[in-house]
């Protein structure tokens, strides 16, 4: 176990303070405990979960920089800063930008993250937490806690500590969420629907039925989950292709973060994966995660050629019915504001980013090519409309 590992830093009340855990092999020892936390203090988000956390670690943590807290007051955790450190080079031939991060940042795009803390302990948890970050400040340019749940108390408490210090704090919204509550049938959640989105979708099921014998199907083993996330990394890079795209499947370290999760997933009970099938070729694929909260739609593939059935449209109704049919409370979209999400949600979260600045020649650098972004981007929209900058973006990628 690293040195530091094993030091206990203190806050200002002699009774709490943080343990870092900076190796995946000192996270590890965690492992049955991590998720007994999380239910003790009432905190059941899927992107922060035990099995989450250590596929991460897998996949993505040996090259990276941990800094994961235990913060503990008279030898009790009352909270988890599940942390590492990014370095990236936010311009040519400039200096890297180091930036404290929540795990599973980046491409694997968390939502309604929090900092998981005892309820009632936001404040001492905040403390301990800023104290021993501030006191390795030489080391990070910039905090930055994004896609983070705008109700949590913890990283609001946390915020509140750093611009006491005098830092600047930024909180900006940026991804939306939809979702929609459940009730109690299917045919309640048809009738709240507006008329011509319930029209459409039966619509669409009728003619798809008229046209394919239509077979639907959970994995219900390991063997099935294997194959189900074969046919949903197939159909999405398809459906992408189309567009001129790669799609998220595209990258090693995400398919393999996926394949290795959706198995331990599942075996918690926490994810499945529904496939369609027209005249016995495969059409569609969905991945969902479960929480108490609800089933969350993760990732969608469908087969382009079918496109005039509606097939992806067809796929989230399918997710929503047996949604309700298996009584979770709702159905969350997860991020992304497509229009025909909020044809079936009526409802919409913001993931909240928290940004703390230590004004480093670096976070300035990162800051002035932010603006430049966004200035970019709001001049190409202006003169080209959003589908004139969606254009310019994929030919980019292209390149």
């Amino acid at each position: 176990m690293h040195a530091r590992d094993q030091a206990l830093i203190r806050s200002r009340s002699d009774s709490v303070g943080l343990r870092w855990l900076e190796t995946p092999h000192a996270v590890l020892s965690l492992g049955g405990h991590w998720d007994r936390l999380l239910d003790e203090w009432g905190t059941d988000c899927v992107f922060l979960r035990w099995d989450w956390i250590r596929t991460w670690l897998r996949v993505y943590g040996s090259r990276l920089s941990l800094l994961v807290g235990l913060v503990t007051e008279e030898e009790e955790p009352i909270g988890l800063a599940p942390l590492f450190l990014a370095r990236e080079r936010v311009v040519p031939f400039g200096p890297r930008l180091r930036a404290v991060r929540m795990i599973g940042d980046g491409p694997l795009c968390p939502d309604h993250l929090v900092l998981p803390c005892a309820p009632g302990r936001e404040e001492p948890f905040a403390e301990a937490l800023f104290a021993a970050l501030h006191r390795r400040r030489s080391e990070w340019d910039r905090i930055e806690l994004r896609d983070l749940e705008g109700r949590d108390p913890a990283w609001r408490a946390f915020a509140e500590r750093a611009a006491a210090a005098g830092l600047p704090v930024r909180i900006s919204e940026r991804t939306f969420c939809p979702f929609v509550p459940l009730p109690d049938t299917w045919e309640d959640y048809l009738a709240r629907l507006g008329s011509k989105t319930r029209s459409t979708i039966r619509q669409r099921m009728r003619k798809l039925e008229r046209s394919f014998a239509v077979e639907w199907s959970d994995a219900a083993g390991i063997e099935e989950v294997d194959r189900s996330l074969a046919v949903l990394e197939e159909l999405h890079a398809r459906a992408w292709g189309r567009r001129g795209r790669t799609g998220v499947f595209a990258d090693p370290q995400f398919r393999a973060f996926h394949r290795i999760h959706a198995r331990r997933a599942f075996r918690s009970g926490r994810l499945w994966l529904t496939t369609m099938r027209a005249d016995g070729r495969d059409a569609g694929a969905t991945l969902c995660f479960v929480d108490r909260a609800g089933a969350h739609g993760y990732q969608l593939g469908h087969d382009p050629a079918l496109r005039k059935f509606g097939v992806g449209m067809l796929m989230i109704v399918r997710s929503i019915r047996s949604s309700i049919e298996r009584g979770l409370p709702e159905m969350d979209f997860l991020r992304g504001a497509g229009p025909y999400k909020f044809h079936l949600a009526d409802r919409v979260r913001r993931g909240h980013d928290l940004t703390i600045h230590r004004g480093t020649a670096a976070d300035r650098l990162g800051r002035g090519a932010e603006r430049g972004r966004r200035g970019t981007a709001a001049l190409v929209r202006r003169l080209a409309g959003q589908r004139g900058k969606q254009w310019l973006k994929d030919r980019l990628r292209r390149r």
